[in-house]
Parts: structure tokens; C-alpha cells; sequence
């Protein structure tokens, strides 16, 4: 789900996010803006008061960023999740493994097959402490350049820790504990449709009249089978050279040879094919677009993606110091203070907020895990989109505290 849209908006806060988020959308028509908000009392009440401050109609709904984990440490695991652990994932690995660790482990630990709905997770990560080993993914509409940006800020900090990406989603870590597999619908229901903030998979076909190229509203469209030859698909868009999608299918009709890369979760992809596509042959490329591009002769001109993932490493550095900027050591108490409710109750926190107190992350320390994402640093003349304009120069205490709204 994408958040960054609504910090364009002059009238609204940086963000608001408490628990499971919310999607704020103010406006109709061309000029809508979009604000997460926590969705529990507490966030209604500052969802309220952000629409309040702006013009115009608006609308509240519930979203979740859905997240889990599993903590390896002398041989036991434990499972973690909640409806929100998904959100900002990514500023959770960034310091390392203790911190992560601490986080994760602030939530209650789950029964062993108790996990989120594995096509509606948005991030997960094993982390291994018997083998160094960190197994990870995020699926928060983040394209091929931002999961890059985000594989390169985790590498900084898990220095001698084997680094693998879990391209089957949750199915990857799963498997890698010996869990046993969730009941999924079967491949003849047909593939899930695309969400609409996540660009349309890049489908190319190979047969006696050279490459066709198309696009494809389905999330997973190999689910189709050799039925997907005979679907009506919509030409790539005009503006191919700025177009990036986040999976692509090749498709060699006379080898009978199917190719796939995604930075979406494949799910089920490996286990499944050889059923929906007998007698085919397929090669998973993992995030390798480069593989579809060279077997249709470079038809795709996809674009170049280092000025992207260059430009993107200021979305996890806005995404982390707005996660961890309230709960820095030295701001932590201010936070507090501020989300007591009336008779000056004990605040209450969620389990990821309980682990970033724990954890207790200086702003010395957000400062420098932010600086080595940045590195090297920018060319001069390099320009980024306007809602990061305010991480340059970097300050990490730059934004003030949150002004929390409560009910009781």
C-alpha cells in the first residue's frame, strides 16, 4: 500500500501512525491526498483531526499492513506477528539484528502454525541467530527499485550475515522452519487480480510471428495456464521507457517454455506449474528482469533502474526516521507523555512500539544508520522527488514530535 502520495498534501502531518494504520483520502477528483492513520480510538480521533484541518470531503478507511517473523536462537523458534507488523518494515532491519530481534520479540509469541494469510502478508523475515542468517521480504507495493534500495540499507548493518530474499513470500520461511503448508485456493480458481496501486505484470509472447508484448491485470497470471495464450491482454503502456512493473512472464510458444521474475512473492509458483502447464518447461529468474528483456531481443526498453534505486534509498531513510524519530531515546519520554490519556492514565502501546522503546535507539545512532544508506553520497545536480526535498540536508531530529490525539 502506498503512503508517500499523501505528504505532498501542505495541510497534512508528516504521518500519523499508531497500530494498524488508516487510509485517509481527502478530496475527490484530481487533487485527492492521502494521510496513514492509526485505526483504533486513538487514530480515529487524529484521523478526525487531520480531516478537520483540510478542505474538502473526505473518507476513513481500515487498512493493514500485515507482518510476521520467527526468532531462531539454540536451536528453538518462536513466531511473531500482528496486523500491523508490516508497516515500515524495513526500519526495523536497518539497525541490525538485536534491534530487530527486540521488536519482533516485543510481540506475543504465537502458536507454531499460527501465521498471517499468506497472500495477504506484507512482510516477514526469519532471523536466525544459530547461522547468522536473515531471511526477509517486503511486499508493501514496492517496486523493483525500492526493494533493491532496501536490500542494499539491510546489507549495511548484518555484517557477516548471510542476506537471502524470500521469493515465495511467507512460503519461503515457512518452509525453512518445517512448518506445514496453509490451505491456498487452487490454481483452476484462476489468478488473484492486481491491486490497483501495483502496476500491471509485463507479459511477452514468442511464436512464428516474432514477440508480442502485453500487460496482464492479474497478479499471479501463470495461474491461467496455456489459457492465458487465448486471454484478451492490453498493450504495454505508451511510456514504457518510465514504466517499471514489479513481475514479468516470457512465454516461447514453439519450446513450450515459460519464464518468470518477480519482486512480488511467487507463492506457490514452483510447486504448482508442472499441473496448470503440462508438458511446459519453466525457469524462474528470480528478480532478474534482464532475462526477459534479452529473449525478446530487447523489444522491452525498460528503464535503466540505478538513477532509481539511487534516488529510492531516500524513501527508507524517510521511512525510518519517521518510524523511529518519537521513539529515539531522547524523545521517548515527550512521546509518552503525550499519548497518556485523560486522568493521566498509562499510555497504551502497541508490541512494535513496546519493541522500539526497548530497543532503545539513540538519535546518534537513527543518524548513522540513516548517513550509510545515503552512501556515497549524491552527485551534485542529482534531484529528487519533492516530499523527500526536507531529508537534505539530513537531520534526524528535523521533524518534531507528534502532536497524539486521544479519546479516553
Amino acid at each position: 500500500m502506498p503512503c508517500e502520495r499523501f505528504a505532498r498534501h501542505p495541510d497534512l502531518p508528516q504521518l500519523l501512525h499508531v497500530g494498524t494504520p488508516v487510509l485517509v483520502t481527502i478530496g475527490n477528483g484530481s487533487d485527492d491526498a492521502e494521510a496513514c492513520c492509526p485505526a483504533d480510538e486513538r487514530a480515529q480521533a487524529a484521523a478526525e483531526a487531520v480531516v478537520s484541518s483540510v478542505r474538502g470531503p473526505a473518507t476513513i478507511r481500515c487498512v493493514a499492513w500485515r507482518g510476521d517473523a520467527a526468532v531462531m536462537r539454540d536451536g528453538v523458534w518462536r513466531s511473531y506477528g500482528s496486523k500491523a507488523l508490516g508497516f515500515a518494515f524495513e526500519a526495523y532491519l536497518v539497525f541490525g539484528p538485536d534491534v530487530a530481534a527486540t521488536v519482533f520479540e516485543a510481540h506475543p509469541a504465537r502458536q507454531p502454525d499460527r501465521w498471517n494469510d499468506e497472500t495477504k502478508c506484507e512482510a516477514a523475515a526469519l532471523v536466525d541467530f544459530d547461522h547468522n542468517e536473515l531471511m526477509f521480504f517486503i511486499d508493501a507495493s514496492y517496486g523493483y527499485a525500492r526493494r533493491e534500495a532496501i536490500l542494499r540499507a539491510v546489507q549495511h548493518s548484518w555484517e557477516s550475515w548471510t542476506i537471502r530474499w524470500a521469493y515465495k513470500g511467507l512460503l519461503d520461511i515457512t518452509e525453512a522452519l518445517g512448518v506445514a503448508q496453509p490451505h491456498r485456493d487452487p490454481w483452476s480458481a484462476g489468478p488473484p487480480p492486481q491491486d490497483w496501486w501495483n502496476p500491471p505484470s509485463l507479459i511477452s509472447i514468442r511464436d512464428i510471428g516474432g514477440v508480442r508484448l502485453h500487460t496482464s491485470a492479474s497478479a499471479q497470471p501463470w495461474r491461467r495456464g496455456p489459457q492465458l495464450l487465448n486471454d484478451p491482454m492490453d498493450a504495454p503502456p505508451n511510456d514504457i521507457p518510465d514504466w517499471m512493473p514489479r513481475a514479468g512472464m516470457h512465454i516461447d510458444v514453439d519450446d513450450r517454455f515459460v519464464g518468470v521474475w518477480s519482486t512480488a512473492p511467487i507463492l506457490d509458483l514452483l510447486e504448482g506449474f508442472g499441473q496448470a502447464w503440462p508438458e511446459w518447461r519453466l525457469e524462474f529468474w528470480q528478480h532478474h528482469y534482464t532475462e526477459q528483456v534479452r529473449r525478446c531481443d530487447d523489444a522491452p526498453a525498460l528503464p535503466d533502474s540505478a538513477s532509481r534505486i539511487h534516488a529510492d534509498r531516500y524513501a527508507v531513510v524517510q521511512s525510518t526516521i519517521l518510524q523511529w524519530a518519537d521513539w529515539a531515546v531522547e524523545r521517548s519520554e515527550t512521546t509518552l507523555a503525550g499519548r497518556r490519556g485523560r486522568r493521566n492514565r498509562p499510555p497504551r502501546l502497541d508490541p512494535h512500539e513496546r519493541g522500539m522503546l526497548q530497543a532503545g535507539v539513540s538519535f546518534e545512532r537513527l543518524d548513522q544508520a540513516c548517513r550509510r544508506i545515503l552512501e556515497p553520497e549524491d552527485p551534485p545536480g542529482t534531484e529528487l522527488d519533492d516530499h523527500y526535498d526536507w531529508l537534505r540536508p539530513l537531520d534526524v531530529r528535523k521533524r518534531p514530535p507528534m502532536q497524539w490525539v486521544t479519546l479516553s
